[in-house]
């Protein structure tokens, strides 16, 4: 007959210690989740009345609050040529807004409501320290759908990015959020409830046919925001671009295509002008680009082969 054997005291208690200590590390991991989830929760709660939709009779986005005053940050290809905007808050009041000031080559923007309502000021964080890895969130009006909100990491800190017309954005915040139409000119935000950056383009894969490329974006870093919206609302116009000390080492994006502006119009996502142009006349216009970044010179606009 088969006999059982006793465990002895020490494999008792050994068995009783292993299971212990796999108890609190499962309960360590999920009391790290729970708290990280509440950062990411607390940090919406925080930001999204800070971010509102700015729209006009062709075109919808995004926008950050600024300052006390209704003034509103956003991009300068949100506006377009217009100079009167409604702005929707996040709980869905209405106001009218007109424009301060535009600065194109740093694609940013800032309008004035007349009657703020329901605005709350955002805090504009330091750009230069930001380190690849770090979570952040998107937060804007994708697609139309108020306060929309994805989540990521910031994926490169000082990308130059080719916009098209001629406009190449130096120091870019490259983050992997998804950044839909919509988007441009709302908040991208770290677990300290501090906007890093605005997100202005996304990326296009030539192998998708010119597709946005899932997670790779690109964001305007907000030591620039801070430096050239303060202009705008000051004086309406600016004299300091900062260009030459943003603090940040630049990489320059090639081999991607056209980066798309993330507006919204009736005819989907706007593309930079240049994805139109024939291939040779874009190889140029990307070694171009890529100079910019190490002379400081903005591209010329390529020269269209003669005819043969």
């Amino acid at each position: 007959m088969p006999t059982s054997v006793p465990a002895s005291p020490g494999s008792s208690a050994a068995g009783s210690a292993a299971g212990s200590a796999a108890g609190s590390a499962a309960g360590s991991a999920a009391g790290s989740a729970a708290s990280f989830q509440q950062a990411m929760i607390d940090v919406v709660a925080k930001v999204r009345p800070s971010v509102v939709e700015i729209s006009t009779a062709s075109d919808l986005g995004s926008g950050v609050v600024f300052d006390d005053r209704g003034d509103i940050v956003t991009n300068a290809h949100v506006v377009g040529s217009a100079t009167q905007f409604q702005v929707t808050s996040f709980n869905g009041h209405s106001m009218t807004a007109a424009l301060v000031g535009t600065y194109p080559p740093d694609d940013l923007a800032a309008v004035r409501v007349a009657s703020p309502r329901d605005l709350s000021p955002a805090t504009f964080g330091d750009s230069s320290g930001l380190q690849v890895g770090e979570v952040d969130l998107a937060i804007g009006n994708p697609l139309g759908l108020a306060s929309s909100v994805t989540e990521g990491i910031v994926s490169f800190n000082g990308r130059t990015v080719p916009e098209g017309n001629g406009v190449v954005l130096p120091a870019t915040v490259q983050t992997s959020p998804a950044i839909n139409p919509g988007n441009s000119g709302g908040a991208l935000v770290d677990l300290d409830t501090q906007v890093i950056g605005i997100p202005t383009l996304a990326a296009s894969d030539p192998q998708l046919g010119g597709g946005a490329a899932p997670g790779i974006g690109f964001a305007i870093p907000s030591n620039t925001v801070k430096l050239i919206a303060g202009q705008l609302v000051g004086t309406g116009k600016v004299t300091r671009t900062g260009r030459a000390a943003l603090g940040i080492a630049g990489a320059t994006a090639a081999g991607l295509g056209p980066a798309r502006r993330c507006d919204r119009r009736s005819g989907g996502p706007r593309r930079a002008r240049r994805q139109g142009r024939a291939p040779a006349l874009r190889r140029d216009h990307r070694r171009q680009c890529e100079a910019h970044a190490d002379t400081g010179r903005p591209p010329r606009r390529p020269r269209r082969p003669p005819a043969r």
